[in-house]
């Protein structure tokens, strides 16, 4: 959750968790849509978080609306949109806001009867699809950042992933790898406190990945080579699309051994699990099939 620099004045400021119980969608644990009434003009923000392991998608219908914040980071000088679908990466966070208008508001999980319907009682919620999907690489406007493309980065890693057979803690299948490897026989990425470190990361599948970097936040630099154009994007959890390549930023501040894997713990189970390791930091604990130690 993110607090205002500078602190506004909020009517309704509220988290909209979606999480999936046993193949049921639901919205802060309510399987339909929960009502409430409020003041036309009233302002809301909304933190709207995805617990899944997959994307979740929200439509916003019936008002303009900005996006505010991605992964507990402002955006900069956000500008109002509409009828713009948000696809939001397992463990991913969006906070939206929007002025209350005179007709109703539906917050929905796409391809769902599941959301929040403010000031819709006995009203028929409209079929409308999104004519667009919303796009953080070229939302708001730049601004200056710590780092950025043109810096000279101490550490440069690949991080592909693949998939081919292969045995996982003695299970034949077909298993997820990164750089070719099969977890735990996987790179670690070494870095040293204060590294600028830069990584090129490649989804070689057919699968959608949220990849988590625990520790740190990303700027991404760029998606499949186009460098990203509006507000600078800081995130901990990206949504690699089956076929795309990122390149991401992070400046290396914040000591231990950190998991960096899918989102989708089924993945990270499967072994789509790997570490950034700093210089002169150790854990007496092991890994492997022979530990019974496995970090997802």
């Amino acid at each position: 959750m993110i607090e205002p620099a500078q602190p506004t004045r909020i009517d309704l400021d509220l988290a909209l968790a979606a999480h999936t119980f046993d193949g049921v969608a639901t919205l802060n644990g309510n399987d339909g849509f929960q009502s409430r009434k409020i003041s036309s003009g009233a302002s809301v923000r909304l933190r709207l978080l995805n617990t899944d392991g997959t994307p979740r998608r929200f439509t916003v219908q019936g008002t303009q609306f900005l996006v505010l914040a991605v992964d507990g980071t402002d955006l900069n000088e956000p500008t109002l949109i509409e009828n713009e679908m948000l696809e939001i990466a397992g463990g991913g966070r969006v906070d939206i806001a929007f002025t209350v208008p005179l007709a109703p508001v539906w917050i929905t999980l796409a391809e769902t009867e599941v959301g929040l319907a403010l000031n819709a009682d006995g009203v028929t919620r409209p079929i409308t699809e999104a004519s667009a999907e919303f796009d953080p690489s070229s939302y708001g406007e730049p601004a200056e950042t710590p780092f950025n493309a043109s810096n000279r980065f101490d550490r440069r890693f690949e991080l592909t992933i693949g998939r081919r057979p292969g045995f996982l803690d003695g299970r034949p299948g077909l298993q997820w790898t990164i750089n070719g490897g099969i977890f735990p026989h996987v790179p670690v990425f070494v870095v040293r406190e204060g590294d600028l470190v830069h990584m090129t990361i490649t989804n070689d599948t057919d699968a959608v990945h949220p990849m988590h970097l625990h520790g740190h936040h990303l700027l991404v630099l760029s998606r499949d080579g186009a460098p990203v154009s509006g507000s600078p994007w800081w995130t901990d959890t990206l949504n690699i699309e089956a076929g795309e390549r990122y390149e991401v930023a992070f400046r290396a501040d914040n000591p231990g051994i950190w998991m960096d894997h899918c989102h989708n713990l089924r993945h990270a189970a499967d072994g789509l699990t790997m570490h950034v390791m700093y210089e002169g930091v150790t854990t007496p604990f092991k890994i492997g099939d022979t530990t019974h130690n496995e970090p997802e």
